[in-house]
């Protein structure tokens, strides 16, 4: 079994100085967290990126929520660069990032902060850094939301986008069903059960995997994820597994046993509709075994705030790729730390 580098630890015990950190533009609370700790514990930052997606802005400025918005202008006080994004045209964005200083110098570490990315968006932006950028890590923080938006206060009523939804690949992630003719589905059980339905529906898969976030962000969130879900999980013919909802090693590990019991005789495909964490770790697996399609339900539109206010702040170093072991001892390396198992 291949087991990941576990190298995650609390965002208060970060490194005493990020060369380069990308986020992404948001309203939500937790959007900026990390920088309030930057500046708080006189953490060095040299380099500050962030992207703007033009449709989250346009909301924003019609919900009078631009102070928010632009909250980072007035946290940090190091280089920024502001670049604009469309959640319609994801290689545009790619194409202005790979080009950009520092990304473009080896020697710079990349941190990026994925709690206010879209899924799509920062699955392809590690893809980017690992086969264009050639990098063998990458610092990635994530911030736990206190609590999710509830819409009338039902537990089922959870939505982070709105409108009809198509379900794709991702690009980048496609996956080589090689001989492989039946597929198994996997998916990270979020709070939006329809979308899962849909998925399941559109993949027809001989066989289900459903991997529920446990222990949750907050006991309550893996009941809700399992009532939201509740024609699948009751349903006798899908197993059902766990992963910790704020650890991708974890995620990465569950998803890793589900690839060796099924071997080459299936295609695998992941849906990750769970945590972010889950995600990463989906990601990650996809990244060292290109035979995995991931698979996403793209909306109409994004919510522009569903989470309330913020919990802890992560640090993972996640390595890239996997070759000669040449990663694992990078993350070491970049942490100033063992590599542990």
């Amino acid at each position: 079994m291949q087991r990941i580098a576990y190298d995650m630890s609390s965002f208060d015990d970060a490194p005493t100085s990020i060369q380069c950190l990308i986020v992404a533009a948001g309203t939500d609370y937790r959007a900026y967290e990390p920088l309030r700790k930057i500046r708080s514990a006189g953490v060095d930052l040299g380099e500050l990126i962030v992207v703007n997606f033009l449709e989250r802005e346009e909301a924003v400025r019609k919900a009078g929520l631009a102070d928010n918005y632009f909250e980072f202008r007035d946290l940090v006080s190091c280089p920024v660069q502001e670049v604009s994004a469309s959640f319609s045209d994801p290689a545009e964005f790619f194409q202005k990032i790979v080009s950009l200083s520092p990304l473009d110098d080896e020697a710079t570490a990349i941190s990026i902060d994925i709690s206010c990315f879209t899924k799509p968006f920062f699955f392809g932006l590690l893809k980017l850094f690992g086969t264009v950028l050639n990098r063998l890590v990458c610092n990635v923080i994530y911030t736990e939301p206190r609590s999710y938006v509830f819409r009338e206060g039902l537990f089922d009523s959870f939505h982070a986008s709105s409108g009809p939804t198509t379900v794709t690949e991702l690009p980048s992630f496609v996956g080589r069903p090689a001989r492989a003719t039946e597929r198994v589905l996997v998916i990270q059980l979020g709070f939006e059960g329809l979308l899962a339905r849909e998925i399941t529906e559109d993949v027809a898969p001989v066989r289900t995997i459903l991997v529920n976030g446990f222990p949750g962000l907050a006991p309550k969130f893996k009941d809700i994820s399992l009532i939201s879900n509740e024609k699948l999980v009751g349903a006798d013919s899908n197993k059902r597994i766990c992963s910790r909802a704020n650890n991708p090693f974890d995620s990465y590990n569950a998803l890793d046993s589900i690839l060796m019991e099924h071997g080459e005789k299936f295609f695998i495909n992941i849906a990750p509709l769970g945590t972010k964490p889950m995600a990463l770790g989906a990601c990650l697996v996809a990244l060292h075994n290109p035979n995995v399609r991931i698979i996403y339900p793209h909306p109409e539109e994004y919510a522009l705030e569903f989470t309330h206010e913020c919990c802890e702040s992560w640090f993972y170093v996640v390595p890239l790729t996997l070759s000669e072991g040449s990663a694992r001892q990078a993350s070491a390396l970049a942490r100033g730390s063992a590599y542990r198992e």
